[in-house]
């Protein structure tokens, strides 16, 4: 196997961050388990969620997924805004979709 096709084998750990609509809290927290839910049937493990101790709002998602294939597919899903699913997510956060960040991190050897 070469290098490449290592690369897109390797677990990675993926963060998702995002500011919520105050005014939008309550129904946001609603939606954890949905969060949850979607991330576990995309092969997510191991499923955290954050809110900043010092910025009220503002909300971190971990968790990993077993390869960069199915981070880049999680993504494109994420961000879509035609996306029902996604869209009603879309609209508790600062600025929508735009302001959606995800990132996938690889342990260094």
């Amino acid at each position: 196997m070469c290098n490449e096709e290592e690369e897109l084998e390797v677990e990675v750990k993926v963060f998702i961050e995002y500011k919520i609509v105050s005014e939008k809290r309550d129904t946001f927290m609603q939606l954890l388990p949905d969060l949850k839910r979607n991330t576990d049937e995309h092969g997510g493990r191991e499923y955290k969620i954050y809110e900043g101790t010092d910025q009220p709002n503002l909300i971190v998602e971990e968790f990993l997924i077993a390869d960069i294939g199915r981070y880049q597919m999680i993504k494109t899903e994420r961000l879509n805004p035609d996306s029902p699913f996604w869209n009603k997510h879309h609209e508790h956060i600062v600025g929508g979709a735009n302001k959606l960040h995800i990132w996938a991190f690889k342990t260094l050897k």
